[in-house]
């Protein structure tokens, strides 16, 4: 009979503790809710907050006929170090899209809108409009740009949040009428002008189908990387439109209006970019034009711009899959770099591993084979996280890594480490 009540007790005792602990959690913590997402949990200590931010750049006038004599405009969504969800549920994974458009962007990969439904049912690790966190007085800045056609910003949520969490203000770039899908303040929508894109990608194509000379020496990679920087225009066009968006967001940035949000909390002095694909090339172009941007990372895109006649004097790091076309062509563009630069192969990947579609559910083997090749993309998608994040840490943030100065050939990676200038090394 004793026992039975001492039971009796100690169940409705952790009831209690349950329950304070749900709540307790729902007000002021991580929600217990936030399992059901195919996502990476962050290893930073910061809970990720997002917010929308939509711009117009007065000094432009928007290219695309669709609003020709019209300012240009870009969405930007950030995602930043929060202290507490205040009782709000995680963010639905893509919940600004309607499945048929991600359907669409992923149709030709074997994507369906019901893949996409049941997809979209995930949570994020993010939180939609918390506070930025107190515990800093300023937190570094990294500039994204999503890829060329297929980029929508969610879809690097995994690469994201973990910078967020690690204590970064995350600020990615909507590019208008190159990308699937962008919604605007005043309900307007823009949409990706396929004519335009597939012309872009025409260019390139018939541009590798007339290259007759193989690249087995130095000179002849570079006879193959000039012509190819030569005739690319339509994407030569797309890279200005990119930068100029970019350099716009950084005076936004500065005059600190439109992100009061943050509170004077955005370090301006400490901005590096980033960026997949297209975005990567973006990244490149931008450290050699923007002196008040101090490093970059390409992700998976061959350079183009003026980076080939130029040392932008700021560290880098090239991030590629393997047996990548642009490989010997980047490591041409990218020669006369004199600082810090680093360039990394994921061993047996493809293009989309550096997205969320590394780790998407519901796919087959044989299509997930196709988008990100023979690798883990938990793991390979743990490996780009961790040497970007190191990466930021020594260059905005002045946290010395020892693992990046080191040379590595192991069963994921192949990393070279090299620099023309001893001036770089200084911490």
């Amino acid at each position: 009979m004793i026992l039975i009540l001492k039971n009796i007790k100690i169940k409705k005792l952790l009831i209690n503790i349950v329950f304070i602990v749900f709540i307790n959690n729902l007000l002021y913590g991580q929600n217990p809710l936030n399992n059901n997402t195919f996502l990476p949990k962050p290893t930073g200590n910061y809970i990720v907050g997002t917010k929308n931010f939509y711009i117009t750049d007065s000094t432009r006038f928007e290219k695309f006929k669709k609003r020709k004599n019209k300012f240009r405009r870009y969405n930007v969504k950030a995602w930043y170090p929060s202290d507490s969800t205040y009782g709000k549920y995680p963010e639905k994974y893509l919940d600004q899209y309607k499945p048929v458009v991600i359907a669409d962007i992923f149709k030709s990969k074997g994507a369906t809108e019901d893949i996409m439904v049941s997809i979209m049912k995930n949570n994020t690790y993010s939180y939609c409009n918390v506070p930025v966190s107190d515990k800093l007085d300023k937190y570094p800045v990294i500039i994204f740009s999503h890829g060329y056609y297929f980029g929508i910003s969610e879809l690097y949520s995994a690469f994201m949040e973990n910078l967020a969490s690690n204590g970064y203000i995350v600020l990615s770039i909507t590019h208008p009428y190159e990308q699937p899908y962008a919604e605007f303040s005043d309900g307007t929508v823009a949409t990706l002008i396929k004519k335009y894109a597939s012309l872009a990608f025409l260019q390139w194509s018939i541009i590798e189908k007339l290259q007759f000379r193989k690249t087995n020496t130095p000179e002849k990679n570079k006879k193959v990387t000039i012509n190819y920087l030569r005739k690319l225009k339509r994407f030569d066009k797309s890279l200005d439109l990119w930068v100029d968006d970019t350099r716009n967001l950084i005076d936004q940035l500065e005059n600190r209006n439109i992100f009061s949000f943050f509170n004077n909390k955005i370090d301006i002095d400490n901005i590096g970019i980033s960026g997949q694909s297209f975005g990567g090339a973006v990244a490149g172009q931008c450290c050699l034009v923007d002196e008040r941007i101090k490093a970059g990372i390409n992700l998976d895109c061959f350079q183009f711009g003026d980076v080939i006649d130029n040392d932008f004097k700021k560290p880098f790091m090239l991030i590629e899959s393997e047996k990548n076309v642009w490989q010997k062509a980047n490591k041409y563009i990218y020669s006369k770099q004199s600082f810090a630069f680093y360039s990394i192969t994921i061993k047996n990947s493809k293009h989309f591993i550096f997205s969320d579609v590394a780790i998407f559910p519901n796919i087959t083997s044989k299509e997930r084979f196709g988008l990100i090749g023979n690798v883990n993309g938990y793991e390979t998608i743990s490996i780009i996280n961790e040497y970007s994040l190191d990466f930021f840490n020594f260059t905005l943030k002045n946290q010395f890594s020892e693992k990046l100065e080191k040379q590595i050939d192991n069963k994921y990676i192949k990393l070279i480490y090299r620099t023309n200038n001893e001036s770089s090394l200084k911490r």
